[in-house]
């Protein structure tokens, strides 16, 4: 079965569905999961700023950052 012939079923199966609940719960779940769609974008695009960053050398070791975090701290 195609992705498309499985649409077509559940469209049809969710047409003929009077159950409120019952569809609220599947609009639950395809919101959920566009959700999830959503997230795994950003966090694909920020994957690919990272490596970018790091190919262009715009890194700091982990010294480098507690020196920094150090430096910016209030002086008693």
């Amino acid at each position: 079965m195609t992705t498309l012939d499985l649409r077509t079923e559940l469209k049809g199966l969710i047409d003929r569905i009077s159950d409120r609940n019952i569809l609220e719960a599947l609009r639950t779940i395809v919101l959920r999961q566009a959700e999830q769609d959503d997230q795994v974008e950003v966090m694909r695009r920020m994957a690919l700023q990272s490596e970018e960053a790091i190919e262009r050398g715009e890194v700091y070791t982990r010294a480098e950052v507690e020196q920094y975090l150090k430096d910016q701290r209030p002086k008693p």
